[in-house]
């Protein structure tokens, strides 16, 4: 069943590694500048219906739609990752997702998936 339900991954994603670095005030910052690895993927959104609005957090307007990407099982991916997504199919699509969480597990993982939110 995996091996079929790769060759449903249309489009694909680089993933970028988060690592923190000191600031110049003592703090830290994020970089995503670390290239973990190229998968095939699948980007898909979460609801058709019921579309959330955007919110403003911290001044600035957050998307609040979220989406959900099909990896193959075994990808070398965490939380906080960056996956930039080529949609072959849907260019207006291609763009950068910040990894939010996986989606809960099930009996036969046929695919890795995990909720993302465009940066």
């Amino acid at each position: 069943m995996r091996t079929d339900a790769n060759r449903l991954l249309p489009d694909n994603a680089t993933i970028y590694r988060r690592a923190m670095t000191e600031d110049d005030s003592g703090g830290e910052v994020a970089d995503w500048s670390t290239k973990v690895g190229k998968v095939k993927c699948r980007l898909s959104a979460t609801s058709v219906r019921g579309r959330a609005r955007d919110i403003v957090r911290g001044g600035k307007i957050e998307a609040a739609e979220p989406w959900i990407v099909s990896l193959p099982v075994g990808t070398d991916l965490e939380v906080t990752d960056r996956l930039e997504i080529v949609c072959e199919s849907r260019p207006d699509l291609t763009s950068t997702y910040e990894v939010v969480s996986s989606v809960d597990p099930r009996s036969f993982e046929v695919n890795l998936r995990v909720i993302v939110k465009k940066v």
